[in-house]
């Protein structure tokens, strides 16, 4: 396994599933790990799983749709922990139903999503690490 003491990660969808592992993974590598999700409490669910006693993983909760939001949720957590220099870009959504049945709403909430809210995420964190000259992964 990598050793990631010193790195700071944030995973976008932290809350369910591949987005907890990948959180998970990233704790027990030694980074710093943020778990976003939209819903407070899943974010801090999140987290708390992130954390084994060793590893160390905070809640971050904001709508990655929103770019003022991640814009503020990621200078303060960089102000706060160091600045980010991973990013997962994990979240996502999906409507169970047929591309036949689904509303232009629901289609739009998915890019929304994913799109747009791996855009905003990534462009926040790559300017913090262009300033910086630090190296990342996004």
């Amino acid at each position: 396994m990598y050793d990631l003491s010193g790195r700071v990660a944030l995973v976008t969808g932290a809350g369910p599933n591949i987005g907890r592992a990948i959180a998970a993974t990233l704790a027990r590598a030694g980074a710093v790990v943020l778990c976003n999700d939209l819903k407070p409490e899943v974010a801090q669910a999140a987290a708390k799983a992130a954390s084994d006693g060793k590893s160390t993983a905070f809640p971050l909760p904001f709508d990655i749709t929103d770019p003022d939001a991640v814009e503020k949720a990621v200078e303060e957590a960089s102000r706060k922990h160091g600045v980010i220099d991973i990013l997962v870009n994990n979240a996502g959504v999906t409507v169970p139903r047929s591309i036949l049945t689904m509303t232009v709403e629901e289609w739009r909430l998915v890019t929304r999503v994913i799109q747009d809210g791996a855009f905003h995420c990534s462009q926040a964190v790559a300017k913090r690490l262009v300033a910086t000259k630090k190296p990342g992964a996004i």
